[in-house]
């Protein structure tokens, strides 16, 4: 994998404060005790969330504890998409969640994925007051994994802004080769 592309450190701290919530502490010190830390050259307990790394790191982690604690299974990690955005989304940025619209939602995610990744073009292909396609091409690492924690992360955003529910369906990009994810989104 290459390091062309990078991925801001604040998700490797989700995935530490998703393992210790889920799994507990024993989980945790497991996570910690990876020798992707020192390869890093982080401290998996003093990261500093504006930090970029590189993104074949995360995947390799994202991969790791879904291997140790998911089964393996890639739709395993909408939970951790999830998750994450609860942890993203506190104070005024729950707030806005909750007074936007979920079409005006729709239409920003393309913005959000350029906060986390330096790889990576996602557009909206589709906007309706209960539906919304999106497409994410060009990312450096793609995984089904990875496809699973957005579509997760996703769902929940479209919960926080009042959406009833919602079913998000990956149409492309769960192949090994998939380079290119299509994200379906309805709601009620």
């Amino acid at each position: 994998m290459s390091h062309a592309s990078e991925t801001k450190a604040i998700v490797f701290g989700h995935v530490l404060a998703y393992v210790e919530e889920r799994f507990g502490k024993t989980a945790l010190e497991e996570v910690r005790g990876l020798s992707l830390w020192g390869e890093l050259g982080a401290d998996p307990e003093t990261l500093v969330i504006s930090t970029w790394y590189p993104t074949d790191a995360w995947i390799r982690l994202l991969l790791e504890v879904c291997n140790r604690f998911l089964e393996g299974r890639p739709e395993h990690c909408a939970d951790f998409g999830r998750f994450f955005l609860e942890r993203d989304l506190r104070g005024v940025y729950r707030i806005f969640m909750m007074a936007t619209s979920n079409r005006f939602l729709v239409r920003s995610i393309p913005g959000i994925w350029s906060l986390y990744n330096t790889s990576g073009e996602t557009r909206v292909l589709e906007s309706s007051a209960r539906h919304g396609l999106l497409c994410l091409e060009g990312y450096s690492h793609p995984c089904p994994h990875e496809w699973h924690l957005i579509a997760g992360a996703t769902g929940r955003a479209m919960e926080l802004a009042g959406a009833r529910k919602v079913r998000t369906r990956i149409e492309e990009g769960l192949d090994a080769e998939g380079d290119r994810l299509l994200l379906r989104l309805d709601w009620d």
